[in-house]
Parts: C-alpha cells; structure tokens; sequence
C-alpha cells in the first residue's frame, strides 16, 4: 500500500541551476549513493558519478536546455514546508515546480531520483536519455519511472524514444528488459586504454576493461 505522504516533485532544470549550492550538494551526495551500490560490488568504475557541485549538471549531461529531474520523497514537508499539491498521479502527490525555492533534500527522506535530457539533434531528434536514475527503496525506481513518464510525454511530445546506456558488468540489462520495457540495441567492449577517446571524461577512472551495453524504448 502506497503511503500517503510519499510524493513526486517535477522539477525544470532551468529552475534548479538557479538554487543555492547547498540544494545541489544535496543531490549530489544522493545520486552518488545510488551508484555507489554499483561501484562498491562490482569494483568497475572507481570515480563517483558527480565530481563535485560544480560539475552537478555537466556530470549527469543535463547542462542544457528540456531536462527535467524527478524526485520521489517519503515527506514533501521536509523538502520545503507547505508546498501546494497540483495532484494526485497513481496515489502519489505530485508536485510542478514553477519556481526557485530552498529545497532540502536528505538521504533519509528521498527514495528515487530520474532525469531526462535530449539527445543530439542531429544524430537522435525524436529520443531523450535517462540519466541521474536511483532508488532507494524496493520498487521506488520503477514506480518514480512508471509515474512521471505521462507527465513526460506531455511535457516533451516530440519524443519518442527513451534511451539509455549501462555497464552490461551491473547486471542492470535485464532489469531495463524485465522491469522498464526496453530493448537492448547492441554492446560493445570498453578497453580501459581507450576511455578518453571513446568520449568519457578525463576524471572517469575504472579497474578494467567493460562492455556497455545501449537500450532503447519507445514510447
């Protein structure tokens, strides 16, 4: 059963470049927990997935105009203190963030996190990608996905692909396949040799060689 207080927040991009730090720390230090999971098992990648506050956006490739970050949180009263409601979606609140305001965001309070952002246009025009996706909670990724894809859909209607790329090593493609509806494309291997010339950044760091594997859904 659904608790009553958990909530979704949409939050524009654009708004959140403009909070102050201390918002964006807090994320920061969120979103790396999520992956820490993937790192601390598998020993691959040996680099948080944010460097720093600074690097927030570019990190997570949603330094550019159309991305939106959703936010799951067990109490909107803790994030910011009466916040209006603009709903309901599946039996959780939903919340459309139309202005800048002093978010805290703790890691006890919110359970997942997904943002979206368009690809190139000139390889990829109609396809966003998902980035920044974290649960934690059992089935509060896939629900947090489940429930903003509508308000997606609404808010970008020219999309028409979702798409994303894994480390296969995570074991994280069966879930996309099983649990999110996607399809892998193709995987290829990853020399650790050859991580800057394959388009990761310079502080990108890992142990081994890897393969990653590309997914698509349409939607």
């Amino acid at each position: 059963m659904t608790n009553p207080q958990r909530s979704i927040l949409a939050i524009p991009v654009n708004l959140l470049r403009e909070c102050p730090a201390n918002t964006i720390m807090d994320l920061m230090t969120i979103v790396n927990n999520g992956y820490d999971k993937q790192v601390v098992k598998y020993g691959i990648v040996q680099t948080p997935r944010i460097h720093e506050v600074t690097t927030f956006f570019g990190d997570l490739g949603i330094d550019i105009d159309d991305c939106i970050l959703y936010v799951m949180v067990d109490d909107v009263n803790d994030v910011v203190p009466g916040l209006l409601s603009s709903g309901t979606v599946g039996g959780y609140k939903w919340y459309d963030i139309k202005e800048i305001l002093p978010f805290k965001f703790s890691t006890e309070n919110v359970k997942s996190t997904l943002a979206y952002r368009p690809l190139p246009q000139d390889k990829y025009s109609d396809s966003y990608e998902i980035t920044g996706f974290t649960s934690f909670g059992k089935g509060c990724g896939l629900k947090t996905f489940e429930h903003t894809l509508s308000d997606f859909k609404q808010r970008y209607n020219d999309c028409k692909k979702l798409v994303i790329k894994v480390i296969v090593e995570h074991e994280l493609v069966s879930y996309y396949e099983q649990k999110l509806g996607f399809v892998e494309l193709d995987r290829v291997l990853q020399k650790k040799s050859e991580l800057q010339s394959s388009g990761f950044e310079e502080s990108f760091m890992v142990s081994r060689d890897f393969h990653v594997s590309s997914m698509v859904r349409t939607i």
